[in-house]
């Protein structure tokens, strides 16, 4: 069985150091000219460890021929107040101190500090296939959890927006309510402050959600060949391609999916083209990489056209857009603004929307009001002794300053008469 999956993705992240790698190695000069065509190099490690580390690369080579190297290293154990470690590395060949040796010791040292779970995660699986999936497992459930709470908290939330809104216009629209435009501003600040962060939390919730079915699915590659011996060629990386491929497809369908449902009581044009284009990703399932390009271009091409084309061209050509035709927020409702600034100032509005519904909850409660009046008197009076405090702070700092002058003119001055 190959499970050699993470010592090639070692080798392969080792070739993209080797620039890197080129301006922190400590070379031997001797090493080059060892005799009998050996080799010796040393690197500075920015790290220590606990104990002595002693490996041959070549038993992290699987694909024996393929970028086959027997290079000894060793790493002493630190001693004690030490900030950095020195790895010698010798070879019986000048190929085993070549750039890509040096690059693959660097990368092996520095998984076996900080990633030696992973690392010897094919000897795990060896030992035992059921404790390797269980870790796996754990993982996988807990971040599609934390990404299903995230998805629906951010979608629910703006569903809840979008409907007091509704109903808000269509009190106004039959009479019912009167239109105070600035009570309109307050409210729709508000909306504003609760929607901000809604397309990073939403983006969030989704790439979790896909971390986590990544991970529940990866140990199915040690026995996918015995499940369905149809995909018995699948191994190694290959397996994982298919795992990768497969996960995001399903995350991508069930995300959704639930994102549909959400908005189906308020949106429902909408929210059926997103299900339908989800049952649709369910039937591409199992379509390989073809069947997921093809997926891919669907989907862009419709969320595009039901989304951005159609309500574009409704409102250059300023006719009434059809009854079928909804959106799911503001213009540009999912857009992630990359911009530092940008990003704080929108966490700084989901902030103060938390805040306030927060208060409004606890005001509900028993004894809420009191509570809530309490603490807002305890803020004034820190507040007010703060305030106090820096007063008397500023103005004993200022009669030091005016003292120190008044010593400094009362001084003598120097020179001749």
């Amino acid at each position: 069985r190959d499970s050699s999956w993470i010592m090639n993705s070692s080798r392969l992240v080792a070739l993209c150091l080797v620039i890197a790698l080129a301006f922190v190695r400590a070379e031997d000069p001797a090493g080059d000219a060892a005799a009998a065509g050996g080799c010796t190099f040393e690197n500075i490690l920015p790290w220590t460890y606990e104990a002595e580390l002693d490996f041959n690369l070549d038993s992290y080579n699987h694909q024996q021929g393929i970028f086959a190297v027997t290079t000894d290293c060793k790493i002493p154990a630190a001693e004690e107040g030490a900030l950095t470690s020195t790895m010698t590395c010798t070879g019986s060949l000048p190929s085993d101190c070549d750039t890509y040796s040096q690059a693959f010791a660097y990368s092996i040292a520095a998984g076996e500090k900080f990633g030696a779970i992973f690392l010897h995660m094919d000897e795990a699986t060896a030992k035992g296939h059921i404790a390797y999936a269980f870790f796996w497992s754990i993982i996988g459930t807990i971040c599609t959890w934390l990404g299903l709470i995230l998805l629906l908290y951010s979608e629910i939330k703006a569903v809840t927006v979008f409907r007091e809104q509704d109903e808000r216009d269509r009190l106004v629209s039959i009479n019912i309510l009167v239109r105070n435009n600035a009570k309109y501003t307050e409210l729709e600040e508000a909306d504003d402050q609760n929607l901000a962060p809604r397309p990073y939390i939403t983006a969030i919730g989704g790439i979790i959600f896909f971390i986590g079915m990544f991970c529940t699915w990866l140990p199915l590659c040690d026995v996918i060949g015995i499940i369905f011996p149809a995909f018995s060629f699948a191994t190694g990386l290959l397996c994982i391609a298919f795992v990768f491929t497969g996960a995001f497809l399903l995350s991508l369908t069930a995300a959704l999916f639930i994102v549909g449902l959400c908005w189906s009581c308020t949106r429902g044009w909408a929210a059926l083209v997103l299900i339908v284009l989800s049952l649709v990703g369910n039937v591409m399932l199992f379509g390989g990489i073809i069947g997921l390009v093809i997926y891919l271009a669907l989907l862009g091409a419709s969320l595009y056209a039901y989304f951005v084309w159609a309500p574009s061209y409704y409102n250059e050509k300023k006719e009434t857009k059809p009854f079928w035709l909804q959106s799911l927020g503001k213009e540009n409702f999912y857009h992630v603004d990359l911009d530092a600034e940008r990003f704080k100032e929108n966490m700084e509005k989901g902030a103060k929307g938390m805040a306030a519904e927060s208060r409004a909850i606890i005001a509900g409660l028993p004894l809420g009001k009191q509570a809530l009046e309490a603490t807002d008197k305890a803020k004034e009076l820190a507040e007010e002794q703060a305030a106090k405090a820096k007063a008397f702070a500023d103005e004993q700092a200022e009669k030091v300053k005016q003292a120190a002058a008044g010593e400094k003119k009362a001084e003598p001055q120097s020179g001749t008469v």
